[in-house]
């Protein structure tokens, strides 16, 4: 259990345990790098090790490793892995470049924090390296909660947090049941209007929040949309709002966003790609079988010469 502390010249764990699928002991705490503080990348760590458990959390574990800089896939497909994720898990890892997968089919995380990337909302701490994370939590099927609009403060260099732009075969497949969206095929049950707004270069948020549509089970949870009056918290009648992408002039890929999301009703606000039109080039199934909407007025407004086949 004691492995990997007090390693003072470690810099790489790089698939250390990967697809160790009986492995199920070894977070018995979250200090597991103690004393390792010269570790730069854990990618992978973990990756398939089915049977991983962290009976006291996971809060904390990366804390010490300050000059982190390669994160992705390190628990990918930890399915025993129950825990809730901590505010400001990544908060001292300022040196991050790649967080990709982290927790990709961690079916047994429970909660969503508030912030990803601080501890504190008054901490002042960036990312200046960090451009991608696509897949973060996709088929993470037992996480809920709400998408609060300090989520991703201090990470405002990502760019890339969607299913893949046509780089690789497997990152860019096209067919339903194969996307993996940031929040895709979880139980998140609302978000805040605002929560994309501190990622002003942000391009590609295809199938962020995008449900296969054979998993009718979680087709009902993205219900909810709030916004701040003063510090009053208020709830959307549509579930789509206008300020959704209102910060986000560069996007261009937001394919399947909303995708099999049957719980949202009221209208799509015609202005909902106004800050973007200059630089959106794809909205196909943005919208596709969301059932509960009822509608709006496509033919005007700002979503002229924009559309494709989004519903």
């Amino acid at each position: 259990i004691g492995l990997l502390r007090n390693k003072p010249t470690l810099t790489n764990c790089y698939a250390t345990f990967a697809d160790c699928y009986k492995l199920e002991n070894y977070i018995t705490q979250p200090t597991i790098f103690e004393g390792s503080n010269a570790i730069t990348n854990v990618s992978q760590m973990f990756k398939g090790d089915t049977a991983l458990k962290a009976p006291n959390g996971i809060d904390g574990m990366l804390d010490n490793l300050t000059g982190l800089t390669n994160a992705e896939y390190m628990f990918y497909n930890c399915k025993a892995l129950v825990c809730a994720v901590p505010n400001g898990f990544f908060a001292n890892n300022s040196r991050l470049t790649k967080l990709d997968g982290f927790f990709g089919l961690c079916s047994g995380l429970t909660q969503i924090c508030d912030r990803l990337f601080r501890k504190e909302l008054q901490d002042t701490n960036t990312f200046p390296s960090l451009t991608q994370a696509r897949y973060m939590f996709s088929g993470c099927t037992n996480l809920t909660g709400i998408v609060s609009n300090a989520f991703f403060l201090g990470a405002s260099e990502l760019t890339d947090l969607g299913d893949g732009l046509n780089t690789t075969p497997w990152n860019s497949a096209k067919v339903f049941g194969n996307l993996h969206g940031f929040f895709a095929d979880t139980k998140i049950t609302g978000y805040f209007d605002t929560f994309l707004a501190p990622l002003t270069k942000l391009r590609n948020v295809r199938g962020m929040f995008y449900k296969t549509s054979e998993n009718a089970t979680l087709n009902a949870t993205l219900k909810n949309c709030y916004y701040y009056e003063g510090s009053t918290v208020m709830e959307r009648s549509n579930t789509v709002s206008d300020k959704l992408f209102a910060n986000n002039p560069s996007l261009y890929q937001a394919s399947y966003f909303f995708a099999n999301n049957a719980s949202l009703v009221g209208c799509i606000p015609p202005n909902l790609y106004s800050a973007c039109k200059k630089s959106i080039a794809y909205l196909d199934y943005a919208f596709y079988n969301c059932t509960g909407l009822t509608g709006t007025d496509l033919e005007t407004g700002e979503n002229i010469g924009i559309r494709e086949e989004w519903f």
